[in-house]
């Protein structure tokens, strides 16, 4: 891949007015996106000795706006897990419920939450 192509190519792309993808539907349906997209790459991080976190700062971004979100029935399928994990928890307690939304197990991962967290911290501050 000819990265300086691609980047070009997509500036090209988004600087086109009709293409009108607002942040929330890009980042909607987000826990089957992390499922599919993320959660395998963080898998295949750890199986391979790497580091996670460049897929974990997704996740953590996600966990962060998704906190923000005042209708999450309006942007995920699963709203109703969404929902109760929102009203319910915060901090590092939300965030390891969420971790354990998008991959069973990972709620109980201390080195996975604790990274995520602290990564999330870094966005709400960003």
């Amino acid at each position: 891949m000819d990265l300086r192509t691609y980047r070009r190519d997509l500036k090209q792309r988004f600087a086109k007015g009709r293409i009108a993808y607002a942040l929330a539907q890009i980042a909607g349906d987000g826990v089957a996106k992390l499922r599919n997209r993320v959660v395998p790459v963080v898998q295949a991080s750890v199986a391979a000795g790497d580091s996670a976190e460049p897929a974990l700062r997704v996740i953590a971004a996600w966990a962060q706006w998704v906190g923000g979100v005042a209708d999450v029935a309006a942007v995920d399928a699963s709203a109703g897990d969404l929902a109760a994990i929102l009203a319910s928890t915060a901090g590092v307690d939300r965030t390891r419920a969420l971790m354990e939304l998008l991959a069973p197990g990972w709620g109980a991962r201390d080195e996975l939450v604790e990274a995520t967290e602290r990564l999330r911290i870094l966005t709400r501050t960003a």
